[in-house]
């Protein structure tokens, strides 16, 4: 927003509110003893986030709070009062240069050397568990053991279990683990932390949590948080006791620039307070939720960064009309945005998600955790649309409730750390709650990645639990329309259990199922599925489209597919698997309009020869046997072809295509081609 546009808000607030202020914040020109009237004054301001606590116990709504660009503030924001619909708290910026930081952080210099790459300090500012360090403006995980880069991805095997108690056969010899945490990936979805009570070579005992899941036989763990496991560069051990942080460099710590979260929180909405806008404000550095909310109403982050977060970026409960817009959460150990219950009418816009839940061990124990967004079933009234979700651990986007838009987002890389999860994901459980009026549109998901790391051995060709849309069990009434669906180790879009569901006019390419429907439940709750106009390449010959996983032989109550296009130059006699009590089999798309009565008006496509796919598939290649590429963007984005392609239709396509807003464009390389 420019200064002109800052200027004129403020001078709306205060004639729609007859009364109020604008009071000014700076670091480095600041002086909390100046007086209330000259804080009034850009050139005379207060300085610290403790006189701007003080200020906000008696702030009226309309005013205004601007700190100076390019200055850094320490401390929590506590805001305990409200403003009004037409008179709201407005916190921004003055000034030329970078938004404003209020910060968590506090760099750490008092190093002491403590043996060979080891340097210890002192830190008494710190009164909860330190989560968030930063060397050289890098997140650095905790010390482990076995390291990152060891054999299964540093987990260690996990023979037996019994009531917080667990054996192995590969624990250090005379190796005294007790108060580090153990790190537990109890299933695909759960990686937990605990408390470590002993250990002997073979075995280690733990503090295990009421309702604890159970660890699985087979599955892995691995040991952080304790002296014992620094070893490598950045890695790092926090004595609670103490106070004392331990880190291993391989250089001297003068040389790097060390910071540690010092705040458990930086804003803390209190009181339900309501009606407040932030922007153009950077928060950083915290070890607990960056943002909290509670009961709160009418809030509005605009143009803000959200960065290095120990747990969640925005934490709510009970609140409504929250909207965030051109806003960037970066770097959060656990979450984006979490929608803990009853939450309602959040819009998020424009907005980008990066570098979520990146390290095992480093997020919060339990099956919600790990997740770009995620929205309980209490939600609803949600808007996601024109946002970019880029490195997500588990899911991208957890959706739940009624009344739910996902639309035109960017969703690249995620389910690297947990899997069994999507990009975009929903469950509704044994409930069967018929939710309404959910819709995924217009999304680019590519690059689902898995997580086998810690888990039981997979088969040669067993794909990873990692899906591009994934509806799992019990759920009901979804729209998914108009979605480019790429290079997805496992299925496009995955069905477990679930009935009125619309499938259309998706692209689905390099997967491992294009679409996956099962149904295993007593009651067979499965039907009124439709798949229609979708657009389907498979690139391998392990590659299918349709797995339909049925108890009954009565195929009819599935739904209706029609006027899709299955392609599958290489094999195309295996493009679909049955599995129901009278067939488990492959058959082909003529068979299952002969024997079943489906996608009657279906076809495979052209008939291009792809022998010479390259080895991994890359985006916009001109030179490859199929050109795919994604327009992200609300413009159209035009792109030019080196040669003559088809796409799927067996339409010709030479010189420049154009790729409409939120879509992409699937191309083979033409026989017509030299």
């Amino acid at each position: 927003m420019t200064a002109k546009l800052v200027l004129f808000l403020l001078l709306f607030l205060k004639c729609i509110s007859g009364t109020s202020s604008t009071y000014y914040f700076s670091s480095s020109i600041g002086d909390d003893s100046r007086s209330a009237e000259e804080a009034k004054k850009p050139d005379t301001p207060w300085k610290s986030i403790e006189k701007l606590n003080t200020l906000l116990k008696s702030i009226k709504p309309g005013d205004s709070i601007l700190f100076k660009n390019n200055d850094k503030f320490h401390g929590t924001i506590n805001i305990i009062r409200s403003g009004t619909l037409k008179s709201p708290i407005y916190f921004g910026c003055f000034g030329s240069g970078e938004k404003p930081i209020i910060s968590g952080f506090r760099d750490v210099t008092n190093w002491n050397h403590n043996g060979e790459n080891l340097y210890e300090a002192y830190l008494p500012d710190i009164t909860t568990p330190l989560n968030m360090l930063v060397l050289n403006d890098k997140i650095q995980a905790m010390g482990r053991y076995p390291n990152l880069n060891n054999q299964n991805g540093g987990y260690l095997k996990i023979n037996s279990y019994n009531d917080g108690h667990i054996t192995t056969s590969k624990l250090p010899t005379n190796s005294n683990y007790s108060g580090g945490e153990i790190v537990i990936r109890k299933n695909n979805w759960i990686i937990d932390r605990h408390l470590i009570k002993s250990n002997s070579q073979n075995s280690l005992e733990y503090n295990n949590f009421e309702e604890e899941i159970p660890p699985m036989i087979g599955y892995g763990f691995f040991i952080q948080n304790h002296p014992l496991t620094l070893d490598q560069h950045g890695e790092w051990y926090f004595d609670k006791g103490a106070k004392k942080i331990s880190i291993y460099l391989e250089s001297d710590p003068s040389n790097e620039k060390i910071k540690i979260a010092t705040l458990p929180e930086v804003i803390s909405f209190q009181n339900k307070t309501s009606n407040i806008i932030f922007e153009n404000i950077s928060i950083e550095g915290s070890n607990f939720n960056l943002i909290s909310l509670s009961g709160s109403s009418n809030l509005k982050f605009e143009n803000c960064n959200l960065e290095y977060i120990g747990e969640n970026g925005i934490h709510t409960v009970s609140s409504r009309n929250i909207t965030i817009s051109n806003t960037s959460i970066r770097n959060s150990l656990n979450g984006g945005i979490f929608l803990g219950w009853n939450d309602l009418g959040m819009v998020i816009q424009n907005s980008t998600f990066e570098n979520i839940f990146n390290f095992a061990g480093m997020g919060k124990n339990g099956e919600m955790q790990g997740q770009g967004i995620y929205m309980s079933e209490t939600s609803s009234d949600i808007l996601i649309e024109k946002s970019k979700f880029l490195n997500c651990g588990y899911n991208a986007i957890n959706f739940s409730g009624n009344n739910i838009s996902i639309k035109n987002n960017f969703i690249d890389t995620f389910c690297f750390i947990k899997d069994d999860g999507a990009g975009i994901y929903t469950f509704t459980g044994p409930a069967k709650t018929p939710f309404v009026n959910r819709k995924i549109i217009g999304n680019i998901i590519i690059n689902g990645i898995g997580a086998v790391s810690g888990t039981k051995p997979y088969g040669v060709n067993d794909y990873p639990y990692v899906e591009g849309i994934y509806l799992d069990t019990f759920v009901s009434g979804v729209d998914i329309e108009n979605n480019s669906i790429i290079n997805i180790k496992s299925k496009g879009i995955f069905l477990n259990n679930a009935k009125n569901i619309n499938i259309s006019n998706n692209k689905i390419l390099n997967t491992g199922y294009s679409i996956y429907l099962k149904s295993d439940e007593l009651g067979n709750y499965f039907g009124n599925i439709s798949v229609h106009n979708n657009e389907f390449l498979a690139l391998t010959k392990s590659q299918i489209h349709y797995h339909i996983e049925t108890k009954i032989n009565d195929l009819s109550k599935i739904g209706n597919f029609d006027k899709n296009i299955l392609s599958k130059p290489i094999n195309n006699t295996s493009s679909i698997y049955l599995s129901t009590p009278s067939k488990k089999d492959f058959i082909d798309l003529n068979q299952w309009k002969k024997n079943y009565g489906f996608d009657q008006n279906s076809s495979n496509g052209p008939e291009e020869n792809l022998q010479m796919i390259p080895p991994e598939l890359k985006l916009a290649d001109s030179d490859a046997s199929v050109f795919f590429d994604y327009n992200s963007t609300s413009k159209i984005k035009a792109v030019n072809l080196s040669g003559t392609f088809v796409d799927l239709n067996g339409i010709d396509k030479n010189g420049k295509v154009e790729i409409p807003p939120y879509s992409s464009i699937i191309l083979l390389k033409s026989k017509k081609t030299p």
